[in-house]
C-alpha cells in the first residue's frame, strides 16, 4: 500500500486518478483548493464521492502554499508521489535537450 499525494483532485482527472489508486489499494491525500475555474458544485460533488472511501483525505490548500507542502511531505512517508494538475505551466518546466 503506497501513501500518494494527488493535486486537483476535484478535477476530472484528479478524482478519476485518485479512484483508480484508491481501487489498487493505495492511501490517496487528495490536495484541492476548490477554485472556481468551473462549477464548484461538480468539485464538491466528485469529492463526495472520493471521501465515502476511508482511504482518502481531502486536504483543502494550494500548491503554492510552501508551508502546507512541505508539511503534507512531513505528515506521512510518501514512498510513490503523483500529481495532477491541469494548470502546470509547462513554460516553465526544464527542457529535457
Amino acid at each position: 500500500m503506497r501513501n500518494i499525494l494527488v493535486t486537483g483532485a476535484a478535477g476530472f482527472i484528479g478524482s478519476s486518478l485518485s479512484r483508480r489508486l484508491m481501487e489498487q489499494g493505495d492511501n490517496v491525500t487528495g490536495l484541492d483548493n476548490i477554485n472556481d475555474y468551473y462549477d464548484v458544485n461538480l468539485k464538491y460533488s466528485r469529492l463526495n464521492l472520493l471521501e465515502g472511501n476511508k482511504n482518502f483525505k481531502l486536504v483543502k490548500g494550494d500548491l503554492e502554499d510552501k508551508v502546507l507542502v512541505e508539511k503534507l511531505f512531513k505528515d506521512k512517508d510518501r514512498k510513490s508521489t503523483r500529481l495532477n494538475s491541469s494548470h502546470t505551466d509547462i513554460s516553465r518546466m526544464p527542457s529535457s535537450a
